[in-house]
């Protein structure tokens, strides 16, 4: 479902066109779960890959991406994976 900040942005014909879009298919597995690349496209993947890499511009998005976490979240991080681990 939308978020509501998402709806007020939308005209009502499109809230409507999206519930009766996502409704029906909500839940259901998606016709390519699971199913894995080819060789050649893992190959072209890592090509495509080493070429973008190679623009400074898209290095430094990826640098930027993500942020520090506070002592105290790491502590939560830890604690949940250690309780993940025991069950």
């Amino acid at each position: 479902m939308p978020s509501l900040e998402i709806a007020v942005a939308q005209p009502p014909s499109k809230i409507i066109w999206t519930l009766r879009a996502q409704t029906p298919l909500h839940g259901n597995t998606p016709w390519n779960k699971g199913m894995k690349h080819s060789p050649e496209t893992l190959q072209l993947i890592r090509e495509r890959t080493r070429l973008a890499m190679q623009n400074p511009k898209v290095k430094m998005k990826l640098v930027n991406l993500g942020h520090a976490q506070s002592n105290e979240t790491r502590v939560k991080i830890g604690l949940g994976v250690r309780i993940a681990k025991a069950a």
